[in-house]
């Protein structure tokens, strides 16, 4: 196993730098095959529940297989009209995790290939964000999308009012969402609502209606090749042999040094323009299966997933990687470089540190994408997507639902009326009392 695998020439992985872990990749193999492997991907194929907290599928695949493209014509004509009109210069996309990582990662990947519209994404609450993208716009040449599963999500419908504050004008506005009548009842005219399945978790949603933005800034022919390179990552993940399988050899190695308290892993993309990635794999990977027990409720005896993080190379050469080369604690990485066109200073920087990693017995894998066009992007985010799925599978965890999240945002909801109030909060949060007095004061 330590010959590079290919896809279609467009996609490249290189596991040799594994050292132990490759003689044991069978047995990790024949482990997954013993966890029914094979039925769990054939459930997130076939469209069944995968999602047993929510009683859901996840439905991501199968909106971007070719058999389903229909389902995009309305963003294909919105998009295609307002790049045709030329009445707005900028976009701006305003949400948060999901609704906001996948689409702005994938815009700064691509940005040199656009040639519509301007696309901004303001996810922060705290006011300063939205404030400081708006100064730089212009009232009459700014649309914008709110983009929210629920249509209840704190942050964005803060930022969504603020925006309004600046362009009251509601035919400037288009909502993203899975919950049509929340966004009705916002304001936003049904002509301007395009919704997609409950089965498509924030995560996972950029594949929707999310992805508006991108269609706008780049032609949906783009974004149709986005779909096109993932459906072809989806192909290899459903019918190469376990032994081939990228995304699954990826995440039995993954396990192995987990099971070696390996805890981090790093994610280095060696194209400048890939600098957002590490941080959408962090909510990609870890709110997927940061779990602490499984399907069944049966607590965890350690971690399902590594801690992410990640840098573009080379700045993380003059960062975090020394700790990597020779830090006690043992980090593996993925180097993530791109072909053509090549820069022989930036490639040689790359399989430099794969090679000192390796001489000190540091283990890293290497993924090349021919360019770094929409299509290898495709196959680039189904690759970590198949991969965290799959490690979810080996553990026997629900990677499409986010129990923690969830309580966090119901604190929240609970303490703004209080801080609002400036009187003192009821239980369970006693314990901040103190904290908001010195907040009144």
């Amino acid at each position: 196993m330590d010959t590079p695998f290919d896809l279609d020439k467009k996609f490249f992985l290189d596991i040799s730098r594994h050292g132990n872990a490759l003689q044991l990749l069978p047995s990790f193999l024949r482990k997954i095959e013993a966890q029914d492997f094979s039925t769990w991907r054939d459930k997130l194929f076939s469209g069944e529940v995968v999602n047993n907290t929510e009683n859901r599928p996840a439905l991501h695949v199968q909106i971007r297989a070719p058999e389903s493209r229909k389902s995009y014509d309305p963003l294909k004509k919105f998009s295609d009209k307002i790049r045709q009109e030329k009445k707005y210069t900028d976009i701006v996309n305003i949400g948060i995790g999901g609704s906001d990582l996948g689409p702005a990662m994938i815009y700064k990947a691509l940005e040199p290939q656009r040639d519509g519209p301007r696309s901004h994404y303001v996810s922060n609450l705290d006011a300063s964000h939205i404030q400081q993208t708006l100064a730089a716009l212009n009232h009459e040449t700014t649309f914008f999308l709110i983009a929210s599963k629920t249509f209840t999500t704190m942050e964005t419908l803060e930022n969504a009012k603020r925006a309004l504050a600046w362009q009251p004008d509601k035919s400037h506005y288009a909502a993203l969402t899975a919950n049509k009548d929340e966004a009705q009842r916002f304001g936003i005219g049904a002509e301007n609502i395009f919704s997609f399945p409950e089965g498509i978790g924030g995560r996972y949603s950029v594949w929707s209606s999310i992805g508006l933005s991108l269609c706008i800034s780049f032609g949906s022919e783009v974004f149709s090749n986005l779909l096109d390179g993932a459906h072809g990552m989806d192909r290899h993940f459903a019918e190469a042999p376990l032994e081939e399988n990228m995304p699954v050899l990826a995440a039995m190695l993954g396990q192995y040094h987990l099971l070696h308290g390996r805890q981090a892993h790093a994610v280095l993309p060696y194209a400048e323009n890939l600098g957002r990635l590490p941080a959408y794999l962090q909510q990609l990977i870890m709110e997927s299966n940061g779990k602490k027990k499984t399907r069944e409720g049966v607590a965890l005896k350690s971690s399902p997933c590594a801690i992410i993080f990640g840098e573009a190379g080379t700045n993380a050469q003059h960062s975090f990687m020394q700790f990597i080369h020779e830090s006690p604690a043992t980090v593996p990485v993925d180097f993530i470089g791109i072909i053509s066109p090549r820069q022989n200073g930036l490639m040689a920087n790359m399989l430099a540190q794969a090679q000192a990693l390796e001489s000190n017995g540091r283990p890293s894998s290497i993924i090349l994408l021919q360019e770094l066009n929409a299509f290898c992007l495709g196959m680039l985010l189904a690759f970590y997507e198949h991969r965290t799925f799959t490690e979810a599978v080996f553990c026997s965890i629900n990677p499409f639902d986010q129990p923690g999240v969830e309580m966090g945002k119901k604190i929240a909801k609970e303490l703004s009326p209080a801080l609002e109030k400036q009187g003192d909060l009821t239980e369970p949060h006693k314990n901040l009392d103190s904290l908001l007095k010195i907040l009144d004061n």
